[in-house]
This record gives structure tokens, sequence and C-alpha cells, in this order.
């Protein structure tokens, strides 16, 4: 269900501020709440796209009665403002029926402007290439310029895990699937136990998350064995390899296995990816990047070195990688033996060889606050335009609402600099005042994690796609616009 790989055990139209802050300012000003103050201050517009209790449109079939429930995954947002995400099913749009009424996972895709999502597949659905989708989409989804989507989904029996330490990798008998806006269809890409990889061998099934590029490329990883490779699938279906199971790696190693956090392709064929290497301990995680001109494979982040801004990385992961490669991701500057992508977390930027901290613990935010970690989830929490603006979540010290959790926020940093989204505190006309940066009922936070998990997706308009839950309890989906 909700980010389950990311859990560890535990499962499961536009609206102006500026004019709203000007009178919030005036009378926080006679009131001196300074402090609520500067958590409302963002430069951004908001729009609505969907809220948990909608009703879902399912047209795959078999078609029936729906909700959103539970959460939103954000996965991508493209240049024509045009989204694809995940969110969990029901058939009662009541929250206090949802645990009861709960029956999956789907993927949709929302076009800019359009009143109603695409249906691009769904838990009891037929999966094409056969077989019926099972109770798990493996985010996150992926989404290119041109309106072509693509995602990753267990099929029924549900399989078997493939895990590293204290995380899920992926799935047996699940299948990678692509959305053609030309075509209006859904084909696939990986079908398990019948898909053939590379070296002749079948898949068993794939990891979590997919990334697909402009040029209808897609990275995903594929399930050898009990070992997950880096395959690439071109427009056509041909399927290369990326890295696999016992390939040389940098440093005189090999390849162990994809670690985590999934493949991410650039309009270039570059692919960023995290591996585990051969004789590391569990939870390693380190980041490395194939050149598509060359094939040369290059460490970026590697568990045991030096972390910008203090500390040593205890495991990296969430590679995203614009064009003109440069890579963002989080790093674990935990002490002690790997533990995976728990403890605590910052936010770095690799670009033309040297890695930069973005956000590192102790920093003073925009909006109040200092920063204590990035999110705990691997999956769209860090994201890099073209423009090298990197967008991430966080968790603060502050506790503006007096409501016990810390607050969270939604940053974009450039060139040095960071500015605020939105936060805890953040007031949107017309939709509601932002309580946490994640949709879960199963509550904030949900054990052992106290972490955001509204995803941090921006595009090269500087426009960010995110959820949040509002203090009266509603989960929405949102477009922050600057």
């Amino acid at each position: 269900m909700t980010h389950w790989n990311q859990f560890n055990v535990y499962g499961p139209p536009e609206h102006s501020i500026r004019r709203s802050l000007r009178a919030v300012a005036a009378l926080l000003t006679l009131t001196g709440l300074s402090s609520l103050l500067l958590a409302q201050q963002s430069s951004y517009t908001f729009t609505k796209l969907a809220k948990l209790g909608d009703k879902a449109i399912l047209v795959a079939p078999p078609a029936g009665p729906a909700f959103h429930i539970n959460d939103f995954e954000p996965g991508g947002l493209n240049n024509a403002g045009d989204v694809v995400y995940g969110t969990d099913l029901g058939t009662s749009g009541k929250p206090s029926e949802w645990a009861s009424t709960f029956f999956g996972e789907g993927v949709f895709l929302q076009q800019h402007r359009a009143a109603i999502p695409i249906d691009l597949g769904h838990s009891t659905g037929s999966a094409p290439g056969g077989g019926t989708f099972d109770v798990l989409l493996q985010g996150g989804t992926s989404l290119n310029d041109g309106g072509d989507a693509a995602y990753s989904f267990t099929l029924q029996p549900f399989g078997t895990a493939i895990m590293s330490a204290d995380f899920f990798l992926g799935f047996t008998n699940s299948g990678v699937y692509r959305y053609s806006h030309v075509s209006g269809n859904v084909s696939a890409v990986v079908v398990p136990f019948v898909t053939r990889s590379p070296d002749g061998s079948t898949f068993s099934g794939t990891g979590f998350n997919t990334s697909l590029n402009n040029r209808g490329d897609v990275v995903f990883g594929g399930i050898l064995g009990n070992r997950l490779g880096v395959f690439k699938a071109d427009k056509q279906g041909a399927i290369t390899t990326v890295v696999a199971p016992g390939d040389p790696m940098p440093g005189h190693t090999t390849f162990e296995s994809e670690q985590n956090s999934g493949p991410w392709i650039n309009d270039g064929g570059d692919v960023a990816f995290t591996a585990q290497l051969a004789g590391e301990p569990p939870g390693s995680s380190s980041i490395y990047v194939k050149d598509a001109a060359t094939g040369k494979i290059s460490s970026i982040a590697h568990t045991g070195e030096h972390a910008p801004g203090g500390g040593t990385f205890n495991g990296t992961f969430g590679p995203v990688m614009n064009n003109s490669g440069d890579v963002a991701f989080q790093g674990n500057l935990t002490p002690g033996p790997p533990s995976g992508v728990f403890g605590t977390l910052g936010v770095y930027l690799h670009s033309k060889g040297v890695t930069t901290a973005v956000a590192v613990p102790g920093d003073s935010m925009p909006g109040g606050g200092k920063f204590v970690t990035a999110s705990y989830f691997v999956v769209n929490e860090v994201h890099i335009n073209n423009s090298g603006e990197v967008a991430f979540t966080a968790l603060l010290d502050t506790d503006n609402d007096n409501d016990g959790n810390p607050d969270t926020g939604l940053f974009v940093w450039l060139h040095g600099s960071v500015k605020l989204v939105a936060r805890t505190g953040t007031v949107i006309p017309g939709v509601g005042t932002i309580r946490h940066l994640a949709t879960a009922t199963t509550g904030f936070p949900p054990p052992p994690v106290l972490t955001p998990s509204s995803s941090a997706v921006n595009n090269d308009r500087g426009q960010v796609f995110f959820c949040a839950t509002l203090t009266d309890g509603t989960g929405v989906l949102l477009i922050a616009t600057p």
C-alpha cells in the first residue's frame, strides 16, 4: 500500500496568496505571532488537482465504483503541466470506511486543465500482456514531456519480496508498463516469467520505480534470481542491459544489486542508479552514473566518503539527473553500520564532478526553523529540473501549530539560495491550511518513521507537484507555480 517499500514492515483552480498574506501579516504584526507569519510566507500560487474521497473514474476493465483513499503518491510533472500519480483505491469515499473498503492502488494521468484523470491501470484490472493487477503499485510513476507514462505494478498472485537490509527492492511476479499518448493505450514492457533479459534468462519481476525520458526510453530494475539489475527498454521495446549482477564496477569490484530507489535516465540516455557492490554489508548503497556515449560507469557518491557540510555518507540514494548530468540525491549521515534509508539525512547535488550540500542538519530554512532531516522516502522527495533547481522536502525543528509533531516543509534550492514553497502553516486560499506534507491516513508520523512524504517533483517552469494534509484532515494533491 502506501509507500510500502519505504515503511519497513509497517504497511500500509489556481489561487493567489499574496493579497491574503498582506492582510495576515498586518494581523500577525498586531498580535505578535511572527512565527506563524513566517510559516505562511510563499511566493507561489497553488492549484488543487484532487482530494482524498473524490470518486476515481475507472475505465480499464473491470470498471466499477471507486474512490481515492488513504494517500496520493505524486510521480511525474511534465513541462505542459500534466501529472501522473498513484493512489490507494476503495469502494467508499467516507474516511471511516476506507480501511474496510480498500482494494488496492491505481495509476492516473491528469492532463493540464483536464477535469477527469485517465485511469492507466488499477488493482483487480486486466494487465496488458496477460494477468491481473494485484494490490501494489511499485511507485513511483514517471511521465515525459510528450505525455507518455511508465510504471511498475504487481500481478496476481502476489510474488516474493526481494529485500536488502530493511527495505523492499521489488517483488517477483510484477511487470513494467507504458502508456502512449498517441494510441491512448497501455502496453507491457516487461511481463514476468515471459519477457527475456538480454542474457537470455527470463525476468521474474521488476523493482520499484521507473524513469522515462523524452526519447521514450524506460529504465527499470529487473529481477534476475534474487538480485536486481538495471535495464533499459527503448521506444520499440528492445531491452538492453545498463548494469547486471557480476558486472565490473569502479574500484576493482563487481555490481551486486540495484538498491532501493530505482534508476533514472535523462534525455541523452545517461543513467543514474544506486548500487550495492559485492562484499559490502547489507544496507550499503552508493550512486553511480553510466555515460550513454562511452559506456563508462563513474562513482558519484559512495558509502564511507566524506559528506559536504560535515559527516560521512552512510548510504546514498534517490538519484535524479537532469540533461546536464547534474545529480540530486539524499545521503544518510547517521554514524555506525549502514542503516539503509533510516537515520539523519541530507540533500546533495553532484555537478561537474563536485558534490555540494543543498540542505543538511542545522541549516536555517526560509519560513522559520532549522533543517532536521530529509525524507526517508527514496522516491520523488528530491528532484532536479534542467535549470538546476533542486526541490526537496524536510523535517523541521519547529512546531508552529502546537500539534505535538515537528513541522514539515517543501523547498527549492538554486545556486546556494533556498526558497520556501510550502510548509506547516501555509495558507492556501480556497483550499485550507497545511498541517503536514503527507497524506497517509495511518497517522503522522507513522511509526517508526518521522518524515514528510509529500513528494517534491519540479519541472522546467519551476512548478512543483506534491500532496499535503490540511488542518481539517483533508488530503489534497497540489501544483505550486512560482
